[in-house]
């Protein structure tokens, strides 16, 4: 199995300093930018992916793909015409994508999962205790405000014929989106599954949920 890496990101936004998100407390956008440039596209360089691709609004670099994707929805449309981008250009058998405040633990094994086609690792912050603390990962048991278990976006493992079937650009751009792709992939009969044993962190400066 080969496993591709597609991080998304409008960091590289000309107005990315003027918006604000709202996931950190006085934070704008541009804030992920120092981020991604000396610590998560550095980082995930090294993870051994057979290609790590960035699409979206950045900037060119080593050690990665860059494809520019203009913004036309700004909001999480964008996101989804950033991850089709990013599926084209990949070759893995595998895809993981990931936002711009998300990083891999060294730690994952490369998926070899043979029965369940799409993966939702489980998210990590060390913003409160240095060992680390579980966020929402779509699962019910992660937050008592998910009325039933979804693929979460933060970061997300897909085999490449699930999107040959699913296109990211066939879903609705619109909030909800990553529960909408899990109830499609249910109605496609497309097995998925909490995956707990691949871990992903949560960067951001100021994040709370």
């Amino acid at each position: 199995m080969t496993l591709s890496c597609v991080v998304c990101t409008i960091a590289g936004a000309p107005d990315a300093g003027e918006r604000g998100n709202i996931y950190s407390v006085g934070l704008p956008y541009a804030a992920r930018g120092w981020a991604l440039r000396n610590l998560t596209l550095p980082w995930l360089s090294r993870m051994g992916f057979k290609e790590l691709i960035v699409t979206g609004q950045w900037e060119q670099g080593p050690g990665y793909h860059y494809i520019k994707v203009p913004e036309v929805y700004r909001n999480i449309g964008d996101l989804l015409l950033q991850r089709q981008a990013g599926y084209d250009l990949s070759t893995g058998d595998w895809v993981l994508y990931l936002n711009d405040d998300t990083i891999w633990d060294p730690s994952n094994p490369l998926p070899a999962d043979l029965e369940c086609q799409v993966l939702s690792p489980s998210r990590w912050s060390r913003a409160a205790t240095p060992y680390g603390s579980p966020l929402n990962d779509g699962s019910m048991a992660s937050s008592p405000y998910n009325e039933e278990d979804y693929v979460h976006f933060h970061a997300t493992l897909v085999r490449r014929e699930v999107t040959q079937r699913i296109p990211w650009v066939t879903l609705p751009p619109e909030p909800g989106v990553d529960v909408l792709f899990s109830m499609r992939l249910n109605y496609e009969g497309i097995p998925w599954r909490h995956a707990p044993e691949y871990k992903v962190w949560d960067i951001e400066l100021g994040a709370r949920i």
